[in-house]
């Protein structure tokens, strides 16, 4: 609904299409249908659309946020933005639009990187190479400013339960990608601490 009244609001009405919940094949429709995928979250995992739209051939604006960053390759198949500049993305968005060569050749670099990096048999290899590691490894944290988080040989050994071996890589995971995360954010954190520390300076 906010949506919608912004979109009233904007006078775009007549240019603005919600579609709401699309089964899979009329997505792929739209994704053939579209010039640029633009994508202006605040977080995100690791967003699927920036991965399909590239699969497609389609260039992506998007902000500079870790899931999204870690998706496209920034130059080459598209365009990241700060999370707080918002503005940013509209010159870019008319240059793309008035550019069907660059669009184009985003799009065929995007193909290339989704091909190279986000096949079946990529993902299942880096997996069963993590597995591999942490089975015929001793000790070893899986971050270096996370040294208390360990796994233990025992639990990861070849042969025992994989299941709860999963559950465990999972997590430290997790708080691997929680504490990049943070990172990204902080300079973000940092200024809006300095702006409410101005304020209750000056009111």
């Amino acid at each position: 609904d906010a949506c919608r009244s912004a979109s009233k609001d904007a006078g775009c009405d007549d240019n603005v299409r919600f579609m709401g919940y699309l089964a899979q094949e009329d997505v792929y429709a739209w994704y053939q249908a579209c010039d640029v995928l633009v994508l202006p979250s605040e977080r995100e995992g690791l967003p699927r659309c920036v991965i399909e739209a590239q699969a497609f051939a389609r260039s992506v604006v998007a902000t500079r946020v870790v899931g999204t960053a870690e998706a496209m390759d920034a130059g080459r198949t598209g365009f990241l933005v700060d999370n707080d500049r918002l503005a940013d993305m509209l010159p870019l968005l008319i240059r793309l639009a008035g550019d069907e060569k660059l669009r184009d050749t985003l799009g065929r670099e995007g193909a290339r990187h989704v091909r190279r990096s986000f096949t079946l048999e990529r993902n299942v290899a880096a997996i069963h190479s993590l597995y591999q590691e942490l089975c015929h490894k001793p000790e070893r944290p899986v971050h270096d400013n996370a040294r208390r988080h360990f796994v233990s040989p025992n639990v990861l050994r070849c042969g025992v339960n994989h299941s709860f071996a999963h559950r465990q890589i999972g997590v430290l995971l997790r708080k691997q990608r929680a504490a990049v995360r943070a990172r990204a954010h902080l300079p973000h954190l940092r200024r809006r601490r300095a702006l409410r520390c101005r304020r209750r300076r000056d009111g």
